[in-house]
């Protein structure tokens, strides 16, 4: 069962501009068409040329990218949707897909054995750890979500020694990019948001609730303390004159 209460950090989002819904919109479609037409290359080269586990492999990683795409499509562009925190849920725990996957082809194809299986059971291990975290206790996966992210995504600097004479240097320096991209990118809100802490927001909620109850408005509030002011007076006259003394003429 997926938990949904509230979570420390909200996200208020503000209506998106034509603009920026165009943009957001061709950003996932050109994401996806992109996704695919890799995901397929890679897939019919290691099924046509690969061993077993080279396929086996590789359509991990597709698996864990095509799934960080379509979540983050919908939860993007799905903006009116009643089942929005679901939608969010997912794409959340789809960014652990991705970088769980992306490991697996260098753990299971690029190093030694026992190491590759540790490391791989290793990185899947925690990535399982978040999703279920984000399933089960939305509150405290807001928290630590940030850092949770990126020990993992930079959990590989573990397995860099055995890498280094296995791989290029271009391929090394592709990861590294991507790591820094990741990390500078974890601290930017997406477009049309403002991060605002939960309680601030229930707070927001809360004088408005009571602002609503006590007449809304300063005008509407000064007009409740009037009714008020004159019930009592009918109901004790004496008791009123007494607390109200009549202003000097």
């Amino acid at each position: 069962m997926i938990a949904n209460s509230p979570v420390p950090m909200a996200t208020a989002l503000r209506p998106l501009t034509r603009g920026e819904r165009v943009a957001d919109g061709v950003i996932h479609v050109i994401g996806i068409t992109a996704g695919l037409i890799g995901a397929a290359m890679l897939v019919i080269a290691a099924a046509t040329r690969g061993s077993p586990l080279e396929l086996a492999a590789l359509a991990t990683y597709s698996g864990g990218l095509l799934a960080m795409l379509a979540c983050s499509a919908a939860y993007q562009l799905l903006r009116s949707s009643r089942r929005r925190e679901l939608l969010r849920c997912f794409d959340h725990s789809a960014i652990f897909l991705m970088i769980a996957g992306t490991y697996t082809p260098f753990t299971l194809l690029r190093i030694r054995p026992f190491w590759d299986v540790a490391f791989t059971v290793a990185v899947w291990s925690i990535a399982a750890a978040g999703i279920a975290l984000r399933l089960l206790r939305p509150q405290v996966f807001d928290r630590v979500s940030i850092a949770f992210y990126l020990a993992l995504g930079w959990a590989g600097l573990a397995a860099i020694a055995p890498l280094v004479p296995l791989v290029q240097v271009s391929t090394l320096a592709l990861l590294g990019a991507g790591g820094l991209l990741y990390t500078a990118g974890g601290r930017v809100p997406p477009v049309g948001a403002t991060a605002v802490p939960e309680r601030h927001l229930a707070r927001l909620r809360a004088g408005r609730r009571g602002g609503a109850l006590r007449g809304g408005t300063r005008g509407n509030r000064r007009f409740a303390c009037s009714r008020m002011t004159a019930a009592r007076a009918q109901h004790s006259p004496a008791k009123f004159s007494s607390l109200h003394p009549a202003p000097l003429q």
